[in-house]
């Protein structure tokens, strides 16, 4: 399913980088929608326990597609940096809850998809 050739490659690197975007999105969509659905004369309930889970695993899927383009450009660091992010999601949703300590993790996981995506089209070849 998963090749590891430079097509493949190309094919799936914008993955981490979607999936960080959704995992910011997510854990910010209570003060987005707190922002746009009283001018349109709505109310919202988001289950918070259902967004910690979903942010979770959006982090999750994020180092597992970092991990899967590692195969391919063998830089350890936007990993690392996408891990360290990933862990400190984690942490925050279901150990102690912070939203600076969030923020912080959801910027290392951005900016380590963002670092990942760079690698990978400074090493696969220009078609």
């Amino acid at each position: 399913m998963f090749e590891n050739t430079p097509s493949s490659q190309n094919r799936w690197r914008w993955l981490p980088g979607i999936s960080a975007a959704l995992a910011f999105i997510f854990c910010n969509i209570k003060y987005i929608l707190l922002v746009i659905l009283p001018a349109l004369g709505a109310s919202f309930a988001i289950n918070p326990h259902l967004q910690a889970g979903l942010v979770s695993l959006l982090a999750v899927m994020t180092l597992g597609f970092a991990l899967f383009a590692y195969r391919g450009h063998r830089q350890m660091a936007p990993v690392v940096a996408v891990a360290i992010g990933a862990a400190t999601i984690i942490g925050s949703m279901y150990i102690y809850f912070d939203k600076i300590v969030e923020s912080v993790g959801l910027v290392l996981l951005i900016v380590g998809a963002i670092w990942n995506w760079r690698v990978m089209r400074t090493q696969s070849p220009r078609n």
